[in-house]
């Protein structure tokens, strides 16, 4: 999934799993911060992945790794 909003600077990046965690700079934009605390659960649980590459200003992109069985 990726998007061309704002984007997550490197530090926001390492507690973006965490419940409840929003970067400092979606102040403006809704959301609570616990979506992508319960995509990376169930990925856990399955045995699966989640990757995130972005930079400030640019957008991000997020990758669910599957399980091969």
């Amino acid at each position: 999934v990726a998007d061309n909003g704002v984007g997550i600077d490197k530090a926001t990046q390492k507690r973006l799993f965490k419940k409840f965690e929003r970067g400092e700079n979606t102040v403006e934009i809704s959301g609570h911060g616990i979506g992508l605390h319960y995509v990376y659960q169930l990925m856990k649980m399955i045995g699966g992945y989640v990757k995130v590459e972005s930079n400030v200003g640019e957008g991000t992109c997020i990758t669910l790794g599957f399980p091969d069985n």
